[in-house]
Formats: structure tokens, sequence, C-alpha cells
């Protein structure tokens, strides 16, 4: 679940190249906002360099800034979101979920609420009573895992950096990178250092960035605490 196209690939690093392409999982990526043509097929363009197979989710909730949750509600609506949320739940029907860090990494609100919304959602979407509508269309459905970008809690460290021979050899930090130079118009997009002031433009987190790609915890779970804290799908029966 990403706020906005690049995301994905900022944020959450060699995931999408390790489940989608590596493993040759079904990988979706729902985008919550993307109001502009030209990044619509950016974000296409870097899914499939990343091995993504299934076209994605991209909603049209307006793209507003702010570093409130609360400001970003009253943008989209939080019924909206929720709905929209719960139906993407009930409709793709996924055991694992990723998505940002409840403090929205620098601080974006879009970003927040993507963190705020799941966690009620994921509820939600396991609950009949709820969006009955939704679940006469697509039954309902309990995510198995929830793992939020940064999180304190359960913390796992991915390795980004094994060669994945989807990708002859390159690591999924590298593909993530790859992806993320089909983001052209995003290039001379970036934020404020908060230690040094400086403006830097944006990058796939390194592994020792405070917003590390590469650090993530275990928000909810029906399948137990991860113990070997290396794999999303720890606990998971996969075919």
């Amino acid at each position: 679940l990403s706020a906005h196209p690049d995301d994905e690939v900022l944020f959450f690093g060699g995931t999408i190249p390790y489940y989608a392409g590596e493993k040759q999982m079904d990988v979706v990526v729902v985008y919550m906002t993307c109001n502009m043509m030209e990044r619509r097929s950016e974000l296409l363009n870097g899914l499939w360099a990343c091995g993504v197979k299934t076209y994605p989710v991209i909603n049209d909730f307006w793209d507003k800034y702010s570093t409130k949750v609360a400001t970003i509600y009253d943008a989209w609506g939080k019924g909206a979101t929720n709905k929209f949320l719960v139906e993407q739940l009930r409709r793709f029907k996924p055991d694992v979920v990723i998505t940002h860090d409840v403090n929205g990494e620098y601080g974006h609100g879009a970003h927040k609420t993507c963190a705020d919304a799941i966690q009620n959602c994921i509820k939600t979407a396991a609950d009949a009573s709820k969006y009955t509508d939704l679940a006469a269309k697509h039954g309902t459905w309990e995510v198995k895992k929830l793992y939020l970008h940064l999180y304190p809690k359960n913390q796992i460290e991915m390795d980004w950096d094994q060669p994945l021979a989807a990708f002859d050899g390159k690591t999924g930090y590298e593909m993530a990178l790859e992806g993320y130079r089909w983001h052209f118009s995003q290039h001379d997009q970036g934020q404020k250092n908060k230690e040094t002031g400086e403006f830097e433009l944006f990058t796939v987190e390194p592994r020792d960035s405070d917003y590390s790609c590469y650090r993530f915890g275990l928000a909810h779970t029906t399948v137990g605490e991860d113990v070997e804290k290396n794999d999303f799908f720890e606990n998971i029966e996969t075919e």
C-alpha cells in the first residue's frame, strides 16, 4: 500500500523485486493518490521493471500535502478511505500487507494516513457486519500479517543485498533503484534534512538511512510473531 507512485521503491526497497520478481508471487500494488497522467506511466514502467505482472490499483484521492493525518482524512474523506481499503483487502485477499511508517517517514501526512487507516481496515475487512455490500460482492478476508515501515515493535530487517537470479544477479536494492529511475518527474524532488537543514533529493533509502528501506515491524499477525525475521511470509504456507 503506497501513498504515492515511487513510495513503493523509495521506502519498501527490494520488497517488489524479491517477492514479485525472484519469488514469482502475486503482488498487487495499491496507490492512494496519483493525479498526474505522467506519473501513471512512470509507475507502470517502474513496476514492470521490478517484476510485477499484476496491474496496480491507482486511486485518485487528491494529493494534498500536510503533516497531519486529520487534514488528509478531510481531503480524502475518512469513510471513503476506509471503504476503499476494505474493498481492496476483500477483493485481492492478501496474506501479507506492507505499508508506510506511522510517522510518515519524513513526516508526510498521506504516509501516516496509510499506516493509520490500514490498521483499522484489516479488522473491518474480516467483519461481515461491516460494509455488507462489499461483503456480498467479495466476501470477507482476514489478513495474516501487516508490516509497517520502521515500526518499532517486532522488528525485522530484510536483506535486500542478496543477488537475485531473476535479475541477472542484481540485488533487490539495485532493482529498487532501477524501478525509481523510471519516475523521471520525481528526480528533482526531495525534502529538507532534519539535522542539517540541507535539501536532499529522494532516493531509495539505504540500509543505514534514518528511513532505511530494510527495516519493518510486524504490527498485526494471526500466525504468531517472527523468529527467523528474514521473510515477510514466515509462518505462512505458500504454494
